[in-house]
């Protein structure tokens, strides 16, 4: 993976986790409004589940492969500057990813 593509995979990939928080938003919003005997406030929520599960799927192919281009790279034995800030700021989306509060089995 050249550096133009790791420049496009690391903008898709802070464009996921954004997508994910709005989705958790909405989540967060819709549990908010919502009132025992009350019809659903949000009707799309089968919708919303299954467009926050997809960006997941989305966020962890896209840092997996990440993940391999960095390897592959360092098994090349490129060592630079550039890559390292490249590993810490997958680190860091990942760290981020990993402190949201994503609920299980919606």
């Amino acid at each position: 993976m050249d550096r133009n593509n790791l420049t496009t995979s690391f903008r898709a990939l802070d464009a996921s986790l954004g997508r994910i928080k709005t989705h958790l938003g909405w989540l967060s919003l819709k549990q908010s409004e919502w009132r025992p005997g009350d019809p659903p406030v949000l009707a799309v929520e089968t919708d919303l589940v299954q467009d926050l599960r997809h960006e997941e799927a989305v966020f962890l192919k896209t840092a997996t492969e990440l993940h391999e281009a960095i390897n592959e790279a360092k098994k090349k034995g490129v060592a630079d500057a550039k890559l390292a800030k490249r590993c810490r700021q997958l680190l860091k989306l990942e760290a981020e990813y990993h402190r949201l509060d994503i609920p299980k089995g919606l």
